[in-house]
């Protein structure tokens, strides 16, 4: 005599089947079911996962959100708990996940240029402005990207009545933490949070904290272009 086992039928074994395709396995497995949250839930802007340092067992979900103007903001704590809850129904067992805010860094690009004779200073700035925002769309960086120095260039010598940048590459990013007023007497505020641009750049890229993501907040006034 043996022990007699018997198979569950097939449509019994759906469901259970089912839910263990949907389990989060990968970076992209957790970032999709991020995305897909139901709106109930709420809803955050960027996500990006890191493995956690200390332990293979945790991943850390570093997370941002946008406030009615359209600027960064940190995730309120009812979302962080909702999104917890939200992932621990697909989560692996014994898997954790640290749900922590992006570090926002607030930068500012700072061009010297010299200008060709017959163009006018005051249009070629102004056309090189409009064509860094255009064509490098800083509001579409991701948690961990860097700015790339090397399309900033590439940019202003596309412009035709730019002959150089006089700017040093190390000194075209520049961090703002400092609140200001402008010309207009608006105030312009800045997050706090900051790098070292000499440690943080690597062959033209300057790279944020771990987690963090870059904000050139104000474009129209945190391109700061010189002509000479």
């Amino acid at each position: 005599t043996g022990v007699q086992t018997c198979a569950l039928p097939i449509w019994l074994q759906i469901p259970n089947a089912l839910k263990m395709q949907s389990r989060i396995i990968t970076h992209k497995d957790l970032l999709a079911r991020l995305y897909t949250m139901p709106a109930n839930f709420g809803r955050i802007h960027k996500a990006a996962v890191i493995e956690n340092p200390y332990t293979k067992l945790t991943k850390d979900l570093y997370v941002i959100g946008k406030d009615e103007d359209g600027y960064y903001v940190e995730a309120q704590d009812v979302l962080k708990i909702n999104i917890q809850k939200y992932l621990d129904e697909f989560r692996l067992i014994g898997d954790t996940f640290n749900i922590i805010d992006a570090p926002v860094v607030n930068f500012s690009i700072n061009l010297n240029l010299k200008i060709r004779e017959g163009f006018d200073i005051f249009d070629v700035i102004e056309e090189t402005r409009t064509s860094l925002v255009q064509n490098l769309r800083f509001d579409t960086l991701q948690i961990g990207e860097a700015i790339n120095i090397n399309d900033i260039i590439r940019v202003c010598s596309n412009i035709q009545g730019v002959m150089s940048i006089v700017t040093p590459v190390k000194d075209i990013i520049t961090i703002n933490t400092t609140d200001r007023v402008d010309e207009f007497n608006n105030l312009l505020e800045y997050n706090t949070n900051t790098i070292n641009i000499s440690e943080n750049i690597d062959n033209g890229l300057v790279f944020p904290p771990p987690g963090g993501i870059f904000e050139l907040k104000y474009s129209s006034k945190d391109i700061k272009i010189r002509g000479t």
